[in-house]
């Protein structure tokens, strides 16, 4: 299966482990897939090879349903991504991870920040 990771909030979070992550998953003989919500394609490639490498494609989308539909179109069937938001729409087949930072886990409270449409409180 392939891998997806996120840029922004999730490789730049732990280079080094999405580093090992894809090599680990290259020798595996699986793709490696970044999509981005950005519009500047170069800064992305120039970034995503800076922190980790060169990957199989780089993918810029527009939407959160836009990163949806590349992980389906391309059979990607382990993501990591920082927004919970972005887990909605994605196949209920596909592994999701979600990278913790400062814009969704307040470290002083030691909890998650989400709003009621990402989460639903037990």
């Amino acid at each position: 299966m392939n891998l997806g990771l996120d840029l922004d909030g999730t490789i730049t979070e732990s280079p080094e482990y999405f580093a090992l992550l894809k090599k680990a998953w290259k020798r595996a003989g699986a793709k490696i897939f970044v999509i981005s919500y950005r519009s500047d394609y170069n800064k992305a490639k120039e970034d995503v090879e800076r922190l980790i490498g060169e990957v199989d494609e780089i993918i810029l989308v527009d939407s959160f349903e836009g990163k949806a539909a590349v992980i389906k179109e391309k059979h990607i069937g382990f993501y990591y991504d920082d927004q919970p938001e972005m887990m909605h729409n994605i196949p209920a087949e596909v592994q999701v991870f979600l990278v913790r930072n400062g814009g969704n886990f307040d470290y002083h409270d030691r909890r998650w920040v989400m709003s009621d449409k990402t989460a639903k409180l037990i």
